[in-house]
C-alpha cells in the first residue's frame, strides 16, 4: 500500500547556546525517479499530520481505486516508460489491500492489554532450558513446536475477567488461529532472534507472501 512519505535529507546545525536545527537539504528519490516525501504546505503541519488519518476514511487502504495522485505526481520512467507516481509516498506497482478479518476485535484488545507478550515472557521464562534442550535448531522449532492450549487458555481466562470488549466464545475461535502464530513468533523471538520471529509472522504476512508470488513466477 502507499507508503507514508518521509523522504527529507537533513544536516544537524548546532549553535553555541546547545540549540541545535536541522535544516532540510534534499529529498529521496527512487532509482524509477519517485521522490518519496509528500508535499506539505507551509504552515499546515496538521493536515500533513492528518494525511494518514484522511487516507483510511477515504478508503484507499482497501481499495486501489480510491487512491488519487496529482498529474504534476506522475513520472515516467526513462527506460521503460512505466507511469510511476511520487510526491506524497510510494504507490506500490502491486497494490495488496488492507485485511481487516486477519485480526479480530479480540485480538486488538488482549494486544492492547500486553496480555499477549506477558503471557510469552511468563511462558519462556519457565521453560527456556527445556525448550533450548528440546529444540537444538530454529528448524526444529519451527516444523515441530506447536503452541500448548494451556497457553491460550489462559489468556482468554485473563481477557473474560477482565470483560474486555468483544469477548465470547465466538470471538475466541477466530482469534485463536492469529493468536498461535503470534504467540510462536514471540517466543522464538525471545529465543532466538528477531530473523525468526519474522520468519514465522511472514507466513500470514499477505503482502510479504505477494512478493514471494510474483519474485518466483
Amino acid at each position: 500500500r502507499r507508503s507514508f512519505g518521509k523522504g527529507l535529507v537533513q544536516r544537524p546545525i548546532d549553535f553555541e547556546d546547545g540549540s541545535m536545527i536541522r535544516l532540510t537539504i534534499a529529498h529521496y528519490y527512487t532509482p524509477s525517479g519517485r521522490c518519496i516525501q509528500k508535499p506539505y504546505a507551509k504552515g499546515d503541519q496538521e493536515d500533513y499530520a492528518m494525511d494518514i488519518e484522511k487516507r483510511f476514511k477515504h478508503g484507499e487502504l482497501y481499495s486501489a481505486d480510491s487512491i488519487h495522485f496529482a498529474d504534476s505526481l506522475k513520472y515516467q520512467t526513462l527506460r521503460r516508460h512505466r507511469t510511476v507516481y511520487g510526491g506524497g509516498g510510494i504507490m506500490p506497482d502491486v497494490f495488496v489491500p488492507l485485511d481487516t478479518t486477519q485480526f479480530s476485535l479480540l485480538h486488538r484488545q488482549i494486544a492492547a492489554r500486553s496480555l499477549i507478550v506477558n503471557a510469552t515472557l511468563h511462558y519462556v521464562d519457565q521453560h527456556r532450558q527445556e525448550l533450548k534442550s528440546r529444540y537444538t535448531s530454529f528448524d526444529d522449532f519451527y516444523s515441530n513446536y506447536t503452541v500448548p492450549q494451556s497457553m491460550t487458555d489462559s489468556i482468554f481466562a485473563e481477557a473474560e475477567r477482565l470483560k474486555l470488549k468483544g469477548y465470547s466464545k465466538e470471538e475466541c475461535d477466530k482469534t485463536l488461529p492469529m493468536l498461535k502464530v503470534q504467540l510462536k513468533a514471540l517466543i522464538a523471538r525471545d529465543i532466538w532472534d528477531m530473523n525468526e520471529y519474522y520468519r514465522i509472522m511472514n507466513e500470514q504476512n499477505r503482502i510479504v507472501q505477494k512478493a514471494v508470488e510474483i519474485a518466483t513466477k
